[in-house]
């Protein structure tokens, strides 16, 4: 979502929202879980120029972790950084994620 690959909808935004991520108000959403969001319904970060992206992580002190759309391209990617352990991504995929996040 993060990096306009996808649309939530409302439930998805509920669960997420419940599991701590931060959502800037007024995204906007699917109509129904199985129908395609469109190209204008993607996040453009653009559009929320104050908003930090992140999650509350209880197994570090319920501290808020800023998520790094390029970096943290999984979960186990994110709690390593936010635990201070190195990537295991390569130069090769950070350059990829990068590419595709800037053509968005």
């Amino acid at each position: 979502w993060l990096t306009g690959q996808f649309v939530l909808y409302s439930g998805e935004l509920k669960t997420l929202t419940a599991a701590g991520y931060s959502f800037p108000a007024g995204i906007r959403l699917k109509k129904k879980k199985n129908t395609k969001g469109s190209d204008a319904d993607r996040f453009n970060p653009a559009e929320f120029p104050g908003f930090v992206p992140g999650k509350m992580v209880e197994e570090i002190g319920n501290k808020f972790c800023r998520i790094d759309p390029i970096l943290d391209a999984d979960y186990d990617a994110f709690m390593a950084k936010n635990r201070g352990q190195p990537t295991t991504l390569k130069s090769t995929e950070i350059f990829t994620k990068f590419a595709i996040l800037n053509s968005i």
